[in-house]
């Protein structure tokens, strides 16, 4: 980022700046899709394995299945 940030541009004024943040838009986006990835879909997967968990846990209420439900639940915290 630092490095879109120095990049030479021939305009000035307003219109420098506003190439910059342009340029710095498009390389937060790229790093925030890198870094976070799709934080519904990875919510939306943890919200249905704990739904899992649940039934399981409804079948057979051992410890084991309550200590992964109890994993489960804060992983979405």
């Amino acid at each position: 980022m630092h490095r879109n940030w120095q990049y030479l541009t021939i305009e000035s004024g307003m219109v420098r700046l506003q190439q910059k943040l342009t340029r710095l838009k498009h390389c937060l986006k790229d790093w925030n899709k890198t870094v976070f990835e799709n934080v519904f879909v990875k919510v939306a997967a943890m919200e249905r394995h704990l739904k899992e968990v649940d039934e399981a846990y409804d079948l057979d209420p051992c410890d084991r299945m309550l200590v992964e439900r109890n994993w489960s639940s804060t992983d979405l915290v």
